[in-house]
C-alpha cells in the first residue's frame, strides 16, 4: 500500500501512518481533545491484504464524542493530529480499526483501511 503511493506519510508510535495536507491547515485553529465533538467527512477503502481492494467503499459523514465513541481506535487518534479543515489520508492497521471481528459484511477481519478523511467541526 505504502510502496504504490507517492505521499510521504508519517509512522505515529500507535503504528497508523498519515498524510495531511498542509496546504489548507490553518495554524490558528486548535487540535480536538478527548471529549470534543467532532464532525468528520470521509472515504474509506479496505485492503484485504496488501494486494487485494475490497469493492466496498465506505463513504459518509460522521458526528461523534472524541475518544469515548465505538469508532476504531486508530480513527479517534488520528482525528486528535488534525484541526478544522484539514484533509489527511490516513492508513489503519487491523488492530487499530476492526480488527479480528470485521464490521458487518462490509470490513473482513484483520483488514487494512485506507481514510481520506476532513475535518469539518470541532464542538467541546
Amino acid at each position: 500500500l505504502l510502496s504504490a503511493s507517492s505521499l510521504p506519510f508519517i509512522k505515529d508510535s500507535t503504528g497508523i501512518r498519515i498524510y495531511i495536507d498542509e496546504g489548507v491547515s490553518n495554524a490558528r485553529l486548535l487540535y480536538p481533545q478527548n471529549g470534543n465533538h467532532v464532525l468528520l467527512a470521509y472515504h474509506c477503502v479496505v485492503f484485504e491484504d496488501s494486494d487485494v481492494i475490497i469493492n466496498n467503499v465506505l463513504e459518509d459523514t460522521i458526528f461523534f464524542k472524541l475518544g469515548y465513541s465505538k469508532q476504531m481506535k486508530g480513527l479517534n487518534h488520528a482525528i486528535k493530529l488534525l484541526k478544522t479543515g484539514d484533509n489527511a489520508k490516513i492508513i489503519i492497521p487491523s488492530y487499530l480499526g476492526f480488527g479480528m471481528s470485521g464490521y458487518k459484511n462490509i470490513v473482513q477481519p484483520y483488514s487494512t483501511l485506507l481514510l481520506n478523511v476532513k475535518l469539518l467541526n470541532i464542538k467541546e
